[in-house]
């Protein structure tokens, strides 16, 4: 019986890490987790087997486990935000249904979403980054080393040197 030979853990690596995971619905987005989980457990598994391996295989096993792990980081802040979004539509649709039965009992420490296109939620005015913009400090000419300049102003000692002359 022949047996299909397997992707290397780095291969398979590079090949996850060049899926588009912003066009994955929740359940996709799932099961790349699983698979990406499970690479990153094969790649530590061959980092750490005591098999003979150059230092430049052991460096690239090493930076793509990392980099499956910015990638993993990034498709759990996907599958929050769409959870989160689903659990919006939920609340929104029970929201608009006629029978306050549906509606949640509102206790001492619950909280209130509100949708984004809320009043609450709009900004006054165009949001701006501090530290954009130039400040007094930035336009302002550069001073410094007037005193090493012939004429300057004397310095402490100076000022007595050339008073008794």
């Amino acid at each position: 019986m022949h047996t299909q030979p397997q992707p290397s853990p780095m291969l398979k690596a590079i090949d996850l890490m060049r899926v588009n995971i912003d066009g994955l619905v929740l359940l996709d987005l799932e099961a790349h987790a699983v698979e990406v989980l499970s690479t990153i457990a094969a790649l530590n598994d061959y980092i750490n087997s005591p098999h003979r391996k150059s230092r430049d295989e052991q460096v690239n096993a090493q930076k793509l486990g990392r980099d499956l792990s910015l990638h993993m980081a990034r498709v759990r802040d996907l599958m929050q935000a769409r959870q989160s979004a689903y659990a919006m539509t939920q609340v929104m649709q029970s929201a608009s249904s006629p029978s306050l039965s549906a509606m949640p009992v509102m206790g001492r420490r619950s909280r209130v979403i509100r949708p984004l296109t809320s009043a609450d939620n709009a900004a006054s005015g165009p949001l701006e980054i501090p530290g954009n913009k130039p400040t007094a400090w930035d336009t302002e000419a550069r001073r410094g080393g007037e005193a090493k300049e012939a004429g300057a102003h004397p310095q402490s000692g100076e000022a007595s040197l050339q008073a008794k002359r």
